[in-house]
């Protein structure tokens, strides 16, 4: 199971697909919020199916503990859960609220909801891999689900040295497409209109790549 629709999701939905290993994933309120939409959910549940060929389950209000509870080995959870969200996370009800409040008044950085509920959500034995970016202090970590559950957890940004040469012969020889994710493209001039539409989670707006040399339609 993973958490986030954005590029780094959708990556990561992807080579879990390259890799043969079965993986449900959990769209939920933490991934999309009401705001954002539900058409924007429905195409990133669309998304996901035509990227991984997985099963996809759409739960835009609900708890990922809830939706993956059937997944994995007689109903124990997912083997992994990837946390691609991080600190931005959203969520509905109190706990969203609490979250807003006090990083509002500064006791808490981040909003870990989506590493919540991956902490929560991931079986006995598990994996937790955490990709998604977290910058301060975090509360409300049910930390002892991890050590109880026993989970090993992974985390970091990517270790460029290591992976950029093995990844780029991937790209150069057709075995991965990482520009699947760009779903728009506009002159330097129209940054600003990219920007709204990136921030706004607009037109389903998930990448947005910026050409210098080309004049916008205004013009």
């Amino acid at each position: 199971m993973r958490s986030g629709a954005g590029g780094l999701g959708e990556r990561a939905q992807q080579l879990y697909g390259r890799a043969g290993d079965s993986l449900q994933r959990v769209e939920n309120a933490i991934t999309d919020t009401a705001s954002r939409g539900r058409a924007a959910v429905q195409d990133k549940v669309v998304r996901a199916r035509d990227a991984s060929r997985q099963l996809a389950q759409e739960n835009p209000m609900g708890d990922a503990r809830e939706a993956a509870q059937d997944v994995g080995a007689m109903g124990r959870g997912p083997d992994a859960c990837i946390d691609a969200v991080g600190m931005e996370a959203h969520m509905h009800g109190p706990i969203g609220m609490y979250d807003r409040i006090k990083q509002t008044l500064r006791p808490e950085t981040d909003r870990p909801a989506a590493l919540r509920q991956a902490i929560r959500a991931c079986r006995n034995g598990g994996v937790l891999s955490i990709p998604g970016v977290y910058g301060g202090f975090l509360d409300k970590i049910p930390f002892g689900a991890i050590v109880n559950n026993a989970l090993t957890v992974r985390s970091g940004q990517t270790h460029v040295q290591r992976y950029l040469r093995p990844l780029l012969e991937r790209i150069e020889q057709g075995k991965i497409d990482p520009s699947f994710v760009i779903t728009h493209r506009l002159p330097l001039t129209d940054a600003p209109r990219g920007y709204e539409l990136f921030k706004h989670k607009q037109d389903a707006c998930i990448k947005v790549v910026l050409k210098p040399h080309e004049l916008s339609a205004a013009a």
